[in-house]
């Protein structure tokens, strides 16, 4: 079960030329407290993405750390897919343009199919996409690791299906990750308002980390 927590990010909803606030919150299971030395004060232990070790579609490793730090946003996938895929791939790509020269943010597109999904296969997918190399990268790997990062780190199933039609199966949502690698939104990546929505809550995230009280 997901459990939601708000945080101190705000989403900005501009109606009628008033701005209304509303938390930007944390999900996944809260894990307990830890003083902070320079308040003194208990701050809440969030859920993080565990660190991972993968490859893109250059070849090259990519590990947690390269991402602890940036804006991001996660979904699994697999090339030959011809279902929901080519719809999130095209959401994804929205995601991409909107802040295709903003270095704070990248996004990660894991396969479910790392038998098939070699790294030549994976380039040749991000070029026909037009995906820019280091801001978008399609990650392949093992698959117990793969699936265990998809269903302990972001909640979302990825598991091999029962029949010719369905070979894997997977969730269809894109996953917000902060620069501490915590949740902070969830969305449909089929759903062209939800994908607009969360193109919003990145900026919104962006303006928190630029606000007086992170410096």
């Amino acid at each position: 079960m997901l459990v939601v927590f708000s945080g101190f990010v705000f989403y900005f909803l501009f109606l009628h030329n008033r701005v209304h606030l509303a938390p930007l919150p944390y999900i996944g299971p809260r894990l307990g407290t830890e003083v902070n030395p320079e308040t003194g004060e208990a701050d809440t232990i969030y859920h993080t993405i565990p660190d991972f070790k993968l490859v893109n579609e250059r070849g090259d490793t990519v590990t947690g750390k390269d991402v602890f730090g940036h804006i991001y946003v996660a979904d699994f996938f697999y090339a030959t897919c011809r279902s929901i895929c080519p719809v999130m791939t095209h959401q994804m790509k929205r995601v991409q343009d909107a802040y295709a020269k903003d270095e704070d943010v990248r996004m990660l597109s894991h396969t479910v199919d790392p038998a098939n999904d070699s790294v030549g296969a994976l380039k040749v997918y991000a070029e026909l996409h037009e995906a820019i190399p280091g801001k978008w990268q399609f990650l392949t790997g093992p698959k117990k690791d793969l699936y265990k990062l998809a269903m302990e780190g972001y909640f979302m199933n990825a598991l091999e299906g029962s029949t010719p039609e369905d070979p894997f199966i997977h969730d269809n949502h894109f996953v917000l990750v902060d620069k501490e690698r915590h949740i902070r939104g969830i969305y449909d990546g089929t759903d062209s308002v939800e994908v607009s929505r969360l193109i919003d809550e990145i900026r919104v995230l962006e303006k928190f980390y630029q606000s007086p009280e992170q410096e």
